[in-house]
């Protein structure tokens, strides 16, 4: 094993050697019933999705016992994301044949989420069989591993940097960290831990939140429901999940005669604004006048839908009364979130 080191300033570091990313495996036999090539081709081990950072993988594949049927030959592929690049021709016996096998492949993979799996198929006249058990006085379980290599060059390098990612592992371990690109175009990045836990298992350490404003102001006619502001903000959340968000704005209250109050919050279709989570409100002995009223609120917004969009919503507690908003705005920052 590799010595670990350190120097003042920086975090302890790994010289060389190999850091596992991802494994999976089976306990079972698998037969190879397909002739096919490619994706089409029998299916050994499930996919196993990593995060990567652009540094070189090693990819390994190991089975106990491989059989290839009389006069038949079996090969074993391996795909990178729903393609081929690695195939290993071989186990032909006129007899068939029953051998161990280890494979293994160096790959550099961009920064980012990548799906690595196992495939099989035979040519000739009869099916073939990857051979896989719990151990013990059994077979020796059958394995996928994807290993980061980290060379000698990286010793007075950090170990280990977060990825940029555009969309979540679907498989990942606790500790694991991702930089989730929010608003890639506006500079918003969010890091994120795994834990495992929850709905969510994502959890949000650090970061910017994603901020809409709008600069259109019609009139709205503020009912007695929660209805979104005409065209105020919208925001659709790129991952489901628990967001904070904060608003803000300006309304225009027109000619009140009697106390006129306004509700306002953020809501979806299928999560409910609420109430007293903002209020404006406007007061005039006469008509003709207008009331100008500033809002800023905070809600915990619990269980958002990344396909449904975020706005801002009002209506009145008093009134009817008719508004005009000016210079509404929204954040959203994550408090926790999940794979699609």
């Amino acid at each position: 094993m590799a010595n670990v080191s350190s120097f003042s300033g920086a975090m302890p570091v790994i010289p060389g050697g190999l850091v596992e990313l991802g494994y999976s495996q089976i306990t079972s036999n698998v037969t190879v019933s397909s002739a096919s090539t490619g994706t089409a081709a029998t299916s050994v081990i499930s996919p196993l999705t990593v995060v990567c950072d652009g540094s070189p993988v090693l990819i390994e594949f190991s089975a106990v016992r491989v059989d290839s049927g009389a006069s038949s030959n079996l090969t074993i592929s391996l795909l990178k994301d729903g393609v081929e690049f690695s195939r290993t021709w071989g186990f032909v016996n006129p007899g068939g044949t029953s051998v161990p096998v280890k494979l293994t492949f160096r790959d550099t993979p961009t920064a980012g989420s990548h799906t690595y799996e196992v495939r099989a198929w035979y040519g000739g006249a009869n099916s073939g069989l990857v051979a896989a058990g719990s151990g013990t006085t059994a077979n020796s379980p059958a394995f996928l591993r994807v290993s980061k290599i980290v060379s000698q060059n990286d010793g007075l390098k950090p170990f280990w940097k977060p990825p940029i990612v555009t969309q979540l592992p679907t498989l990942a371990q606790s500790g694991d960290q991702v930089v989730y690109a929010a608003d890639a175009t506006n500079g918003v990045y969010w890091l994120l831990q795994y834990d495992g836990l929850g709905t969510y298992p994502w959890k949000f350490i650090g970061g910017s939140g994603v901020t809409t404003t709008t600069t259109a102001y019609p009139a709205s006619a503020s009912p007695a429901s929660f209805t979104s502001i005409l065209s105020g903000p919208s925001w659709t959340p790129p991952l489901a999940g628990d967001y904070n968000v904060r608003h803000w704005g300006r309304l225009d209250i027109y000619a009140p005669t009697a106390e006129r109050i306004v509700e306002i919050c953020p809501g979806t279709a299928t999560v409910a604004a609420a109430a007293a989570y903002a209020t404006a409100s406007g007061n005039w002995a006469t008509s003709g006048s207008v009331y100008r009223d500033a809002w800023a609120g905070e809600r915990l917004m619990q269980g958002l839908l990344s396909t449904e969009a975020l706005t801002i919503k009002a209506h009145y507690e008093v009134g009817p009364v008719t508004y005009v908003p000016f210079y509404v705005g929204m954040t959203a920052v994550p408090v926790r979130v999940k794979a699609a």
